[in-house]
């Protein structure tokens, strides 16, 4: 009546796919590699099953654990992509594990545990299902970061594909600044922006204060915060509107060339930064 058998479950989901018996489930289709995915509470569920389980049966080729998966031991050879928000360091700093041969992680300075990207596509869906309007959070601070972090998981996917099936191994990236472990204080600009971790265009040419901190009421903890700069504070940032474009360009394609975005989204970035009203006239 508990969930002590979903590790058997998830194993054997995957064994079913990658060595059928009887039925195949994906019929003639035959899959070039099987990866364990977990996000937030799932990633937690997945650093038991990488230490525990896995190492009985290896059915996976790879792990991707997004917005969680501290813990994990270091002794296996398995292939393991961590993604962490501000927000997922913030409490826990020492938990960090070093980059190796087998091990990559990356922290998105700025970024919440649940962005604003993640409550536009959930709130249809909640909506859908369940016949009723998510409630709004009641924060401390004006909840959601809105830095894209996804481009950064979007680039840490093809890049655990490309280290898999290549052994091509993935840039590895500077980690969040902390002023102290214990207790953990993420150092901080002027602003309040975090230092350190991939600088995405969103911080390093900014027009709002983002960042993973929050509280208040529900998940507030989880969302980050945004807070928009007033049109003064942007004059005094940029000279005119080609300064703020040339800045999120040298951001974004030096994201680019360090490997931590796609091109689409290098371009993306730039385009919506051309078409923005920054700094208003």
């Amino acid at each position: 009546t508990d969930d002590s058998l979903c590790y058997d479950v998830f194993a054997q989901a995957a064994q079913s796919i990658g060595k059928p018996h009887g039925i195949n489930p994906l019929c003639h289709l035959r899959p070039k590699m099987i990866l364990a995915v977990g996000a937030s509470q799932s990633a937690a569920r997945l650093v038991v099953y990488h230490n525990s389980i896995h190492p009985l049966h290896n059915i996976f080729d790879g792990f991707y654990m997004l917005v969680g998966g501290l813990g994990l031991r270091t002794d296996m050879r398995v292939k393991v992509f961590s993604y962490l928000s501000e927000t997922d360091i913030s409490t826990r700093p020492h938990l960090r594990i070093a980059d190796s041969d087998h091990f990559r992680s990356w922290e998105v300075a700025g970024t919440g545990h649940s962005s604003y990207v993640s409550d536009v596509y959930r709130t249809p869906l909640v909506l859908r299902d369940f016949k009723m309007t998510p409630w709004p959070p009641i924060c401390d601070k004006p909840p959601y970061s809105r830095v894209r972090g996804y481009d950064a998981i979007n680039a840490s996917l093809d890049h655990l594909v490309r280290w898999i099936q290549k052994g091509v191994a993935p840039p590895t990236a500077p980690k969040i600044d902390f002023v102290t472990i214990s207790p953990p204080v993420i150092a901080r600009d002027d602003v309040g922006l975090a230092l350190g971790g991939i600088r995405l265009p969103d911080v390093e040419a900014p027009t709002a204060l983002n960042t993973g901190i929050n509280s208040g009421a529900t998940f507030c903890q989880l969302y980050g915060s945004y807070e928009p700069f007033d049109n003064a504070t942007l004059r005094s940032i940029y000279k005119n509107h080609g300064d703020y474009v040339h800045k999120v360009k040298h951001s974004a394609m030096r994201n680019l060339k360090a490997g931590y975005i796609l091109p689409e989204a290098a371009w993306e970035i730039i385009l919506e930064a051309a078409k923005a009203d920054i700094p208003p006239k």
